[in-house]
């Protein structure tokens, strides 16, 4: 039978690298570990330039006592961005993606006594995504590693990390379980929730070791999200000359859905609204290396918001956390780290394909996931062919590796005829109106415009919002003041346009929490995006968080706005309250009491407020929250951020702004380079070189052949005496549509010499 050991203790670790693959390297220096860890758990939440490259761990353990055929192997849950794993000096495998699980077979390097494991982590690895994204990129093995000892005949360890087992639930009961294994003979146990049998099959694999059984429950229980997600379990062992060799368990739910343009999302047949979060994985202190304990937090948190969908952002989440979407009845958004920025290499493509595989593979089983996502923002550095091309084939891969499922897209800049709005199943746009541009109230009349351009598609939002910093407050909020009542006020907007819209089959508002964004330098905090409802310690949850639950929880409460905003310098003031009971009474200093009717929000005008200290209760029934305001003689400046040069009221500046053009027209600054100079001038100035090779030559070379011929990057360099804004004219087809005005913008930043 197969043994699983921890294998989690007694690592040590360099912030370096260096020839540390081979034994007899001295690591007395080197910080002891225990996974599992990341080495920006402090840089990667600071707003500096975080440490990106490659670092190693290394351990020592004891030969474990293997049996003739028995297997020792190694299984990482994710290691970001590249991992490389060796033992005894010797290779054992190399794995490219952040997020996903793999597994290294250590038993052909092992040696009697004591044996080495040795893995290098590289964050900043070329070609694999994510490259460039708002968020911070924790290097390290910061998800769990096990020791496994399999006997001779165990499930397969090839299937893209999978444990190798696929349940596919049917409609009527019907249940398809495929299993690749090494040999023996499969026997399959179905068991309801309290584990009694309801169907058995046994099964022997072909020659290619896939064995199939079609086994049946009758009138099964429905997986029915929240209200009820009920789940079956499939007992797995692998029979070999009379004795049992392996054994799984895989958990799965009956469920059918589907989504219609006009009306929504349906469950079961039943129209269920997708109302909910999108959700980033790290802890302030911790930044990725987190336990089950921290995901246990965070479904509960989301649960008391009453939110029905996760948005699992911008990568593949551990899987405890997927366990919990299963048993909680959340529908999830799963996707890959194709984001934001385009890379135009056939290695870049081959990684999508890559982790979309194994996305698809190590979580088919999960009964929450409803919907595979093949990309984020693609568009924000311009769109091209080649990057249609690896959307499309993305979809069509998510459809013949699970038919079951939807796919989607979240896009932002992409107009209503790009081809990333018309590729998948169903789409959905990030969209921030109230703070990176417009209105608030421009949020409802934006969805109507896109529903009507794409009438045929069905059309969700995938994230809106604004940032909270918590100590900043206004009786005045406006935007770009970062105020926890003026993110409120846009969700309050937005969530009442969604609320008027059925036709929205999904909504997912950035973000559930506050997260590590390194880049980021904004609004008095440093390293971190602010748009979470709670913050990043889970210890606070912002004011908008009662919003959503007012409108998503059936759990009856009552919330008293502003209580971070205590010291008040006017006579009379709106109190806000939030609830989900129809009527709410507010009575301040045991005297004046009002009772307002209303809908999710209650807003008290002119409420008076004495010297001193002030007691506010809200009440609905034997519901109550109190909070404690003082009026003080003077505004409290500790209140308002300091905003030098800066106006309030005028959109933020959205982080991918480099990637997109400032100019829609060429310009030509004298002194400085442009593209109506020669390739020859431009190719002999090491930073213009390296802007043509970085927008021209490298994203060509790929998209060349994408399009099925065209110039070489090679053909291009030796065209010497021709302005490149001719070059241009021959090739912009395989370009994306920005990457002349982005390379004249970065010239026109370098002097002529």
């Amino acid at each position: 039978m197969r043994t699983i050991s921890d294998f989690n203790s007694g690592w040590r670790f360099v912030r370096a690298d260096g020839a540390y693959a081979a034994p007899g390297v001295d690591t007395t220096s080197w910080e002891a570990v225990t996974l599992p860890h990341t080495w920006n758990r402090e840089d990667g939440q600071m707003a500096v330039q975080y440490y990106r490259g490659k670092c190693w761990y290394r351990k020592t353990f004891p030969c474990p006592d293997l049996q003739p055929g028995q297997r020792a192997v190694l299984k990482f849950e994710a290691v970001e961005h590249i991992a490389e794993v060796f033992c005894n000096g010797q290779r054992l495998v190399a794995h490219e993606g952040g997020y996903a699980a793999f597994y290294a077979d250590l038993t052909d390097a092992l040696v009697p006594g004591e044996n080495l494991v040795a893995v290098s982590a590289d964050n900043d690895a070329p070609n694999v995504y994510p490259q460039n994204a708002d968020f911070t990129f924790f290097g390290g093995i910061y998800r769990p590693v096990t020791l496994l000892v399999l006997e001779p005949v165990h499930f397969a360890l090839d299937k893209a990390g999978s444990d190798g087992v696929f349940v596919t639930p049917g409609e009527g009961g019907g249940v398809r379980v495929d299993a690749f294994v090494t040999g023996g003979q499969v026997v399959c146990r179905l068991t309801d929730a309290l584990g009694e049998t309801l169907a058995e099959g046994t099964a022997a694999p072909d020659e290619t070791g896939h064995a199939v059984l079609h086994l049946r429950i009758d009138t099964p229980h429905l997986w029915q999200g929240v209200k009820k997600p009920y789940l079956y379990t499939a007992e797995l062992t692998l029979a070999d000359g009379g004795k049992t060799q392996d054994r799984l368990a895989v958990r799965f739910g009956f469920r059918t859905f589907h989504v219609d343009v006009d009306r929504g999302f349906f469950l079961n047949g039943v129209s269920t609204p997708l109302r909910g979060v999108c959700r980033h994985q790290d802890r302030v202190g911790m930044g990725t290396a987190i336990t089950e304990k921290e995901h246990a937090e965070d479904m509960a948190l989301i649960c008391e918001m009453g939110a029905n969908t996760i948005r699992l952002a911008h990568y593949q989440h551990a899987q405890p956390f997927y366990d919990l979407c299963d048993e909680t009845g959340m529908v999830v958004w799963a996707e890959i780290p194709f984001i934001s920025q385009f890379i135009f290499t056939k290695e870049a493509h081959d990684n999508t394909v890559v982790q979309l595989t194994e996305l698809i593979a190590q979580n088919y089983n999960h009964a929450s996931i409803c919907f595979w996502s093949v990309g984020n923002e693609l568009s924000n550095g311009g769109e091209s062919e080649p990057l249609w091309e690896n959307v499309k084939e993305l979809h069509e891969l998510a459809k013949r590796l699970d038919p079951s499922r939807l796919t989607t897209i979240a896009n932002s800049t992409a107009k209503p005829d790009s081809p990333l709005c018309h590729t998948t199943d169903v789409f959905c746009y990030n969209e921030y109106y109230g703070w990176y541009m417009g209105q608030a109230e421009d949020t409802g009349p934006w969805m109507d415009k896109m529903h009507a351009a794409l009438p045929e598609t069905p059309f969700g939002v995938s994230e809106y919002g604004a940032e909270a910093v918590m100590k900043w407050h206004s009786e005045t909020p406006q935007k770009r003041d970062y105020t926890e009542e003026y993110q409120a006020i846009v969700h309050e907007v937005s969530m009442k346009a969604i609320s008027e819209r059925p036709y929205l089959w999904g909504t997912f508002l950035w973000n559930m929490f506050d997260f590590a964004a390194a880049n980021r330098d904004e609004g008095g905090a440093q390293g971190f995006n602010n748009k979470g409802l709670v913050t990043n310690d889970r210890k606070t949850k912002k004011e908008a968080f009662y919003l959503y639950k007012a409108y998503l929880s059936a759990d009856p409460f009552v919330h008293l706005c502003g209580r971070r905003f205590v010291n008040r310098d006017r006579a009379a003031i709106d109190v806000k309250v939030y609830s989900n009971q129809p009527a709410v009474t507010l009575s301040v200093n045991g005297g004046e009491r009002r009772t307002l009717a209303g809908d999710k929000v209650f807003v008290f005008h002119d409420v008076p407020l004495r010297m001193g200290a002030n007691t506010l209760v809200a009440t609905s029934g034997p519901l109550m929250d109190v909070i404690t305001l003082n009026r003080v003689a003077e505004p409290d400046e500790s209140y308002i951020l300091p905003q030098p040069k800066v106006v309030l009221n005028q959109d933020v500046v959205n982080w991918f702004a480099n990637m997109v053009p400032k100019k829609t027209e060429l310009e030509f600054p004298a002194g400085y380079l442009n593209v109506k100079m020669e390739i020859g001038q431009l190719l002999a100035i090491p930073e213009a070189a390296a802007a043509v090779k970085e927008l021209i030559f490298q994203p060509l070379s790929l998209g060349a052949a994408a399009a099925g011929g065209g110039f070489s990057a090679e053909a291009v360099s030796n065209m010497k005496t021709v302005p490149l804004e001719v070059m241009y004219e021959f090739i912009k087809t395989k370009l994306p549509d920005t990457a002349l005005l982005l390379l004249n913008e970065r010239l026109n930043q370098i002097p002529l010499q």
